[in-house]
């Protein structure tokens, strides 16, 4: 058996088997059994809330899965629960919720706030090494998660908030410096979507609420935070130039694409309008061609 095979049959058994416990106990609660038998009812309650999260837990333990990852399962056991079991049969599903829950809320605020401190931490020892907030952010998660995948996409989330939020110094332009926005017209072009994206947004919140109120807001609230993304990936195009240090080139396109490459590797430059075939060797880091 072959890495790949072996990841793709672990991550299969990782997820597979606790979703498994989930759907298997849910079943019961729609069968004739669960009015004939009461009782049963508890066992679906612990089953969704206990046995689905600590299973889940112990074939994590050996993996460089955070094991803050069991939370949703918990609560999405405690969300099902409160669904599907009927109101009279839901004292067992009280007792988790008033002395479980909160167990878990404070272990989660503890670990976010360790987290937090270990943060600040890294990012103070590394902020001295590169002026590249994005940079500093991924490398900050990278120490801190021990799973690259998760820790990009943290990463990302945080540079998001940042640059939406935070991120108003313009960069020092420098003789080893290049922009890539001034006269690419991407700037015009990513702001006239942002205006689009939030007119359509209103108009599509005021006709699904029609329909339902619940799916409006859900559906606003997902639209404005792709808004948010578009609008911190502009800002950092304007913060992110392309620059030469170290002997490499760093290619940056605001927060959807990054390459670095030796001086020494580079033969030759040439001006390209389109990327008509995927070729070995080529990475497009702009959003559009």
């Amino acid at each position: 058996m072959n890495a790949a095979t072996f990841d793709r049959t672990s991550s299969l058994l990782v997820y597979g088997l606790p979703i498994l416990i989930i759907l298997a106990a849910a079943s019961l609660a729609f069968t004739p059994l669960i009015s004939a038998h009461p009782e049963i009812a508890i066992g679906i309650t612990y089953d969704l809330t206990l046995s689905a999260p600590l299973v889940y837990l112990f074939l994590i333990r050996k993996t460089k899965l955070p094991k803050i990852t069991v939370v949703p399962f918990f609560v999405l056991g405690i969300v099902i629960a409160s669904f599907i079991l009927p109101a009279e049969q839901q004292f067992h599903l009280n007792i988790v919720k008033t002395w479980i829950l909160p167990v878990v809320e404070i272990s989660v605020a503890g670990f976010i706030a360790y987290s937090a401190y270990k943060t600040f931490k890294i990012y103070k020892s590394i902020k001295g090494k590169s002026s590249d907030v994005f940079v500093i952010l991924k490398e900050t998660c990278r120490k801190i998660l021990d799973f690259p995948v998760l820790a990009n996409v943290f990463a990302f989330e945080l540079a998001v908030f940042y640059y939406a939020f935070f991120g108003w110094k313009k960069f020092k332009q420098s003789e080893n410096t290049f922009t890539y926005h001034k006269k690419s017209g991407r700037i015009a072009l990513f702001g006239a979507i942002i205006l689009i994206i939030g007119v359509e947004t209103i108009v599509l919140h005021i006709i699904v609420a029609l329909w339902s109120s619940l799916i409006a807001w859900i559906l606003t609230i997902l639209s404005l935070y792709f808004l948010l993304q578009i609008f911190a990936h502009l800002k950092a195009m304007l913060q992110r130039p392309i620059e030469i240090s170290d002997g490499k080139l760093f290619i940056r396109y605001g927060l959807f694409g990054d390459a670095v490459i030796d001086l020494e590797n580079i033969e030759s430059l040439k001006f390209v309008s389109t990327i008509s075939e995927k070729e070995e060797g080529v990475k497009q880091v702009s959003l559009l061609q």
